[in-house]
């Protein structure tokens, strides 16, 4: 919490329990709940920053409120999540992906996060968790995991952030690209990556 604290600000209030795994993942993973309205979160979640969340609860509707839903390309296959019950994740493998229109709510034009859960099911396979624009163009960027099972973000076609270590497949991880000023860091499962 004096992690967070300290980068975001806010009030300290209570961290609240929810299932079996730690708190920070399940404030971030649950939208369900949706803890910014009564904890430290608010600077973070809150004030009109969010502009796409898509918490696939058999769906592909964006929850921010900023109208960017997902279309399904291949048959649209929902699975189990990590902590709401039902099908609260999207199953991507083989040619099945998601789109959005481009919106101008989705441009860059600053400090930004991204974050996302995702389960690989393959290793040494190179693959989009979340990708916008032409590859190297001005404005695009993705979020991915390479065949050296590393997690990277790309800025306009250049890596910015690389993992150190590689994250082999079947286990879920919880990864966070994130830049405010000249500052930007990647973390995989909370921990700097």
């Amino acid at each position: 919490q004096e992690e967070f604290y300290q980068r975001y600000g806010g009030v300290k209030g209570p961290i609240l329990p929810v299932h079996t795994r730690n708190d920070l993942e399940n404030i971030a993973l649950c939208g369900e709940e949706n803890f910014g309205k009564f904890c430290w979160w608010p600077k973070y979640r809150d004030y009109g920053k969010l502009v796409g969340y898509w918490p696939f609860t058999d769906s592909s509707q964006d929850a921010s409120g900023k109208g960017n839903d997902a279309t399904w390309v291949g048959t649209p296959t929902y699975a189990a999540g990590l902590c709401q019950p039902g099908p609260t994740s999207a199953d991507l493998s083989g040619t099945r992906y998601l789109t959005v229109p481009d919106q101008e709510s989705l441009d860059l034009t600053g400090d930004f996060t991204f974050e996302a859960m995702v389960y690989p099911t393959s290793d040494g396979v190179s693959g989009g968790i979340l990708h916008k624009g032409a590859t190297g163009g001005w404005g695009s960027y993705c979020l991915g995991r390479g065949a050296d099972n590393k997690f990277s973000c790309k800025l306009n076609g250049a890596d910015v952030l690389l993992s150190a270590s590689a994250y082999p497949k079947d286990s879920w991880y919880y990864v966070v690209a994130t830049r405010e000023g000249d500052s930007a860091k990647f973390y995989v499962n909370g921990a700097e990556a």
